[in-house]
């Protein structure tokens, strides 16, 4: 394998990874959602899924709020800036320990949860 496909395929990896990452800070936001609430939320889902991404377009329009990316889990790893510079450290520090978050606050709260099946 040359150098421009090995280089082509760890580029690959790297968009995969952060597309994995993106899905599973939403994934775990959509659980403690689930955790939290007691009724359907699909309407909610996806308002805050479409908030989120408009958060990262004013984001980019404004340099002023630029702090607004963090609040913006589509900028975490978007594809062209994974490209030319890799997943950046802040991004996977900050969704990590959101996804940490997310996830034992879910899990505390479905051990108490009464299904009414």
């Amino acid at each position: 394998m040359d150098l421009g496909s090995r280089q082509l395929l760890v580029d690959m990896l790297e968009l995969f990874a952060g597309s994995l990452f993106v899905t599973s800070l939403y994934f775990s936001l959509g659980l403690v959602l689930g955790s939290l609430l007691h009724s359907a939320s699909g309407g909610l889902a996806i308002g805050l899924f479409f908030l989120t991404y408009l958060l990262g377009v004013v984001a980019r329009i404004k340099k002023e709020l630029d702090f607004m990316r963090y609040l913006s889990f589509f900028d975490y790893a978007l594809p062209m800036d994974v490209v030319r510079g890799g997943l950046e450290r802040n991004y996977l520090v900050v969704g990590g320990l959101l996804i940490l978050a997310f996830t034992l606050i879910s899990y505390h709260r479905f051990g108490r949860k009464n299904f009414r099946i």
